[in-house]
């Protein structure tokens, strides 16, 4: 699974901008920003790619795709704290 930590060294780009580079990527943020926000889904490991997958990541904890293939159709399961393991989710994708 991936993981992606920041480190603690940011670049300031404006008041109210800083940035970070992380190997390959640039990660700009609000200067506020606290580290509490995931860049990729817990479950697949895949980044995320759009404001639809930090919406769902907010909602159910995962990417979009994983949202509709195992938190949706098991929303009670879900709510409980039920979530695929490593090999189910690697048969998915």
């Amino acid at each position: 699974m991936l993981e992606f930590k920041l480190g603690d060294t940011w670049i300031d780009l404006s008041s109210n901008r800083k940035m970070q580079k992380f190997k390959n990527f640039i990660c700009v943020v609000p200067q506020d920003y606290d580290g509490g926000t995931s860049f990729g889904c817990p479950l697949c490991g895949v980044l995320f790619a759009d404001q639809i997958d930090l919406m769902t990541f907010r909602q159910y904890g995962c990417c979009s795709e994983c949202s509709y293939v195992w938190a949706q159709p098991n929303i009670e399961k879900w709510n409980d704290g039920w979530r695929p393991n490593r090999d189910q989710v690697q048969k998915n994708y």
